[in-house]
């Protein structure tokens, strides 16, 4: 008996081709959802240099504690505020790149501060400022964005004020 392979290797070539999305794992974004924001005590873990940022610099986050929920920052040395979201989506812990924005009033001649970073689809994550130095206490609209792939996930806008 013959056994005739273009049949076989049509029905494999379809076969693969449909369930090639899922072994290389295309993610599937659905939306975002903010859960917590305000101020936080913020445990820093490191300082890096980031050029993509107003200062220059950028604070590596321990973990962080949110303890008043307001949209009203005073501005203050050492106070964070911040955002802590969750990326729905398929799959489950898939990572994913995003874009974290900051725009604010002028710190050093810059209006946004921006990293692409990773996220992992389903896991809490959060982005949080810290006043560091006395040139970053500018009152005004300071407002957190995240995105994917150009689509706004969570903005959360915040009013930076003296006391």
């Amino acid at each position: 008996m013959q056994i005739k392979w273009g049949p076989i290797i049509s029905m494999l070539c379809l076969i693969l081709w449909v369930i090639a999305p899922i072994s290389y794992g295309k993610e599937k974004i659905s939306d975002a959802k903010l859960l917590e924001y305000g101020i936080c005590n913020a445990v820093i873990k490191e300082t890096i240099n980031v050029e993509t940022t107003a200062d220059g610099k950028l604070n590596i986050i321990e973990s962080i504690t949110f303890t008043e929920k307001t949209e009203t920052i005073p501005a203050k040395l050492k106070i964070s505020f911040g955002i802590r979201y969750i990326i729905n989506g398929e799959p489950q812990n898939k990572e994913i790149g995003i874009l974290a924005r900051l725009i604010h009033p002028p710190i050093k001649g810059k209006t946004k501060s921006e990293l692409n970073t990773k996220a992992k689809i389903g896991v809490e994550r959060f982005n949080v400022y810290t006043f560091d130095g006395e040139y970053e206490l500018v009152p005004g609209e300071w407002i957190f964005q995240i995105f994917y792939k150009k689509q706004l996930l969570v903005e959360k806008s915040f009013n930076v004020v003296k006391e």
